[in-house]
Parts: C-alpha cells; sequence; structure tokens
C-alpha cells in the first residue's frame, strides 16, 4: 500500500503540508508513537539540540526505524542509546557524529542495528548528476520567466 507521510515541523504552515499530502502532527512526542521510520531533516540550532529527548524516546513506535542525516545533537544522545539498546528501536542509520569523526569507542560503533555512513555518504555520481540536473533545469525557468518546480515557497517570490 501507499505510505502515510507525516511531520512535524513548528515552521512550515500545516495547510502547506496538507496540499502536499503530509499530515501535519502539532506534537513531536505523538509523531514518535505513530511512525514506522523517523527521518529527520533539521538544522541544528539552540531550539533543534535536544529536540528528541527522553519524552520523545519514551513513545517512540516499538520497532520503528531511526533516520538521521541532519545533525546529531538533535537527538539526545542517552534516550536514543536506551531505545536503540532495549529494542524500542529496530535500527538506527547516521551520517553525522557529534564530533565529525565517531570514536571507534563509542556506543553506536559496536551496535548492530545501527549503521552509520560518512557525511558524504549520499555524494555518489547520481546525486551530482541529478543536482546539476535541477539547477539547470532551475536556471532554464527562470529565464523563461516561470518559477522553477523546486521551489518549496513560492508565495516569497
Amino acid at each position: 500500500g501507499a505510505a502515510n507521510v507525516m511531520a512535524y515541523d513548528p515552521v512550515v504552515d500545516p495547510e502547506a503540508l496538507i496540499a502536499s499530502g503530509i499530515e501535519p502532527v502539532p506534537v513531536l512526542a505523538d509523531l514518535m508513537a505513530r511512525a514506522d521510520i523517523i527521518s529527520v531533516h533539521a538544522p541544528l540550532t539552540p531550539a533543534t539540540r535536544g529536540l528528541l529527548g527522553e519524552k520523545e524516546f519514551a513513545r517512540v513506535k516499538p520497532g520503528s526505524f531511526f533516520v538521521n542525516t541532519a545533525r546529531f545533537g538533535i537527538a539526545a544522545e542517552e534516550p536514543l542509546l536506551a531505545a536503540l539498546r532495549d529494542g524500542r528501536l529496530a535500527a538506527a542509520a547516521f551520517d553525522h557524529f557529534e564530533n565529525e569523526f565517531l570514536s571507534p569507542e563509542h556506543p553506536l560503533a559496536s551496535m548492530g542495528n545501527v549503521v552509520l555512513t560518512p557525511h558524504i555518504g549520499g555524494s555518489t555520481i547520481e546525486t551530482i548528476e541529478n543536482h546539476t540536473l535541477t539547477i539547470a533545469q532551475g536556471i532554464h525557468d527562470v529565464l523563461e520567466g516561470k518559477i522553477p518546480g523546486s521551489v518549496v515557497n513560492p508565495e516569497v517570490l
């Protein structure tokens, strides 16, 4: 069946999410309790550091997966490790760490349910080609007087 996509985003207008086929969830812990796959896409700021903490990981759906390709500090480390150790999280994947390089002694380095990649893990030939084509198409669209299809907030233009 089709996937149901939910999002917690205190910045984006919920109506914009709905228009994109995304169900807005106003409470982050509620999203964690319902999601099969939790994927983090946020900048690390004072407001987002530790955003996913004890309360959120206590409510995580058993057997769910956690993917953080944003910044490591968004998830509080101890509640995250506890959820991985006790199986509430089936697995997790990371491509960024607090100090960029993860020490071999770090608990994540020896967990069988964790995938670690370098932060450049997405820098494949295909990604570079797709970025190049998207940029070229955007330039073409602007020169034609059109709004590029990749613009997510055209109302500000």
